[in-house]
């Protein structure tokens, strides 16, 4: 997982640079491994299966990325995950920020819609 601290008031420009500062950082090559080892496929532009190349990954990541800061919420899809966490009243200054990420998800669960002796 790949974390950046976003002002909420940025320009589009800025916005690039610390977008493109996140995706410096996170380990492409690692994930495209991980999905190389695993078969792990996503549908083609012609309906075939195929293991992601790493320009396809970082586009689909980039395009994630620029949603979730949209949508100030969480975008995934294929196993990558980007997540905007806009500023809350705490994070008081004459900035807010708030957390921009990216994330390569193999496994996850959650206990959400959970009732008790309806499952």
């Amino acid at each position: 997982m790949t974390t950046c601290t976003v002002n909420s008031n940025i320009t589009g420009e800025q916005f690039e640079e610390i977008l493109d500062d996140l995706m410096d950082h996170f380990d492409f090559e690692k994930v495209h491994r991980v999905m190389e080892y695993l078969d792990w496929k996503w549908i083609t532009p012609s309906n075939d299966l195929e293991i992601p190349s790493i320009p396809r990954l970082k586009k689909a990541a980039r395009q994630h990325l620029r949603m979730a800061f949209k949508r100030q919420g969480t975008i995934g899809s294929g196993g990558l995950e980007a997540s905007y966490v806009p500023p809350t009243p705490e994070w008081v200054g004459e900035d807010p920020y708030g957390i921009l990420e990216l994330k390569f998800v193999l496994e996850w669960g959650s206990n959400e819609g959970y009732v008790p002796g309806k499952w």
